[in-house]
């Protein structure tokens, strides 16, 4: 049943409809109380051949075993009696070890379940089982995988045609839990640790996604629909980080992707009925990738984070570089270098921006402020924020990345703000955002 459980279907038929004219039922488990309509009444396939093995082969196996405790009752009885009336060591030693085997029963439980309990999509022991309308049982985990690429069961190609929030809200089947519990306990408590183990592990390099260029403090709005991103995504979820890092692919279409990018924070995510999802991230902080890997389709990587220079050394280099200005000035023979202060270079750059909002039309300013919010006051926010404002080809704003130094990235900004200056659209007040 949807709700987990399992009963025979002669006893659930027993039950009172709560609907007559559609067949709606209400679960026989009291502390359930869920209603089931007929296309949920089907046949557990592993709980049936579990049930056609204890009947078939364990009856017979139980019923000689009952034998076999009757007969050793009175074999303990009369080995007591010659125990007391003897004083050989041999002799008692050899009766006391003439006991009943006990564990035979189930030994042969645990040998020939053991296979039944398989996941058909990993063959490992069935952890958090899920059974599909069809009656197939699969770990939670690898049917989620599966539907990301086909919405058929992986044994008898039923079209399924579930939501997704069919595997999210799903209760496991309490039956076939019940019994991993009960005959493999070490077995299943071992394949439930090795599963985190490999959880953990896959989630110690950064998963990456390629495809955008996205700033710090700037939001990010996905719609996530590749099969191996929707893994991703469901395991950046379930780890405790909720980030994973946006590369630009390389350029012109070749293999790979850039070496610096962003972490993305995960503040929410919206999924389908179909498995895909609408996510909404916003940039944490700027990253380098160290070593680049693989792991069930995506990219991976271990990374270093990247943070500008401190307040006394971009003081520094901007007292350096007005120096350096000012004596290569003096000299007229030199061609003129023209040096700005920090201050003047965000001055100039809020200026464009006006007139861009003042070149565009209302709503334009206010999709912009909904998309990118209010201008910020931080200079390290603000370049970032400027960068992603202005209409220049991604590729030209990943040099931001790159750089660690606030002054060193309002200079390109400028540079390319001059550029655009000299356009033809510019000059006939046209704005392209």
């Amino acid at each position: 049943m949807s709700c987990g459980n399992t009963f025979c279907r002669d006893c659930f038929e027993y039950q009172s409809y709560v609907s007559m004219s559609t067949g709606i039922k209400k679960c026989p488990d009291n502390h359930c109380g869920r209603r089931h309509s007929p296309q949920e009444i089907r046949a557990d396939v592993t709980v049936s051949k579990l049930t056609e093995l204890c009947r078939t082969q364990l009856l017979p196996l139980h019923q000689q075993h009952q034998l076999i405790l009757q007969q050793s009752q009175h074999h303990r009885y009369h080995n007591q009696r010659r125990l007391d009336d003897t004083d050989d060591e041999e002799l008692q030693i050899q009766l006391l070890h003439q006991q009943p085997q006990h564990h035979q029963l189930l030994q042969f439980q645990q040998n020939h379940n053991y296979i039944k309990l398989d996941c058909q999509v990993c063959y490992s022991l069935l952890i958090d089982p899920i059974t599909t309308p069809c009656g197939h049982s699969f770990c939670k985990p690898c049917l989620t995988r599966s539907l990301d690429h086909n919405d058929k069961c992986p044994i008898c190609r039923h079209q399924l045609r579930i939501p997704y929030t069919f595997l999210t809200n799903h209760p496991t089947n309490k039956t076939i839990t019940l019994v991993l519990e009960s005959l493999y306990l070490n077995l299943y408590t071992e394949r439930r640790l090795i599963s985190e183990h490999e959880f953990y592990d896959t989630m110690e390099d950064t998963p990456i996604f390629v495809s955008y260029l996205v700033f710090p403090k700037m939001p990010c709005f996905l719609h996530v629909f590749e099969p191996k991103y929707r893994l991703m995504l469901r395991r950046c979820l379930d780890s405790r980080q909720r980030h994973f890092g946006m590369v630009l692919p390389a350029r012109n279409g070749q293999e790979g992707y850039s070496e610096y990018g962003t972490i993305l924070e995960i503040k929410s995510a919206e999924f389908l009925e179909d498995g895909r999802s609408l996510v909404e991230t916003i940039g944490s902080y700027r990253f380098r990738v160290l070593e680049r890997n693989q792991k069930d389709g995506y990219h991976v990587g271990k990374t270093e984070r990247i943070d500008d220079v401190d307040l006394e050394e971009e003081e520094e280099l901007e007292r350096r570089d007005l120096e350096a200005a000012a004596i290569n000035n003096a000299n007229t023979a030199n061609p003129p270098m023209d040096e700005q202060p920090t201050a003047k270079l965000i001055s100039l750059a809020r200026e464009f921006i006006e007139d861009l909002r003042n070149g565009g039309a209302p709503w334009l300013l206010q999709r912009l402020n909904s998309t990118y919010g209010e201008m910020p006051d931080d200079p390290s926010d603000f370049t970032f924020w400027v960068a992603s404002v202005i209409p220049i080809d991604e590729y030209d704003k990943y040099r931001l990345l790159e750089l660690r130094s606030v002054r060193e990235r309002l200079k390109l900004i400028i540079l390319w703000i001059t550029q655009l200056k000299d356009q033809w659209w510019f000059a006939r007040g046209c704005c392209v955002l």
